[in-house]
């Protein structure tokens, strides 16, 4: 790594960190170091590309190495988590076979968890993905929509009216 050191101009210049020769792997490292800083402007040097590219492009990356690895490197391996008590295999059976709901009635049933409690513990422990937060969103359409009926009647009216 480069050191700090005053340029023609008379100012300080950053270093070159990372080298710009630097294997996508090595990039990955970095992003796996939550060196990403470093990562974004290996990759600006290493392309050419914009500042905004190198950071979307860094971002990416790291939202892969999260899910499955990146460029054939291995994503580090989360330790295996003990099943909650009550999940057994007929509840994951369940769950993966897309019986969900069947199967966080039962889980509940054996384990007098919250509803959002079974929920989160059925999909995690079958493998599934977790619920989107819907609810928010689609309280947001029903009241645009509300709105839009609304304005819609006071327009008709209006028009009748005058």
């Amino acid at each position: 790594m480069g050191c700090l050191g005053r340029g023609a101009d008379g100012f300080f210049s950053a270093p070159l960190l990372p080298r710009p020769d630097m294997t996508p792997e090595q990039i990955a490292e970095l992003i796996r170091q939550d060196k990403k800083l470093e990562a974004i402007r290996a990759l600006k040097e290493e392309t050419g590309v914009d500042l905004a590219t190198a950071r979307d492009a860094v971002e990416r990356i790291a939202h892969s190495l999260d899910n499955a690895g990146f460029a054939g490197v291995a994503a580090p391996e989360a330790a295996p988590v003990a099943p909650p008590a009550g999940m057994t295999d007929d509840v994951i059976d369940l769950a993966r076979s897309g019986n969900t709901i069947a199967a966080i009635k039962l889980y509940r049933d054996r384990t007098g968890s919250t509803l959002i409690e079974a929920r989160d513990a059925v999909l995690q422990a079958a493998g599934l993905p977790a619920a989107p937060a819907s609810a928010p969103v689609r309280a947001v359409v029903v009241a645009v929509l509300g709105l839009l009926i609304l304005m819609a009647g006071i327009a008709a009216a209006l028009i009748f009216v005058g």
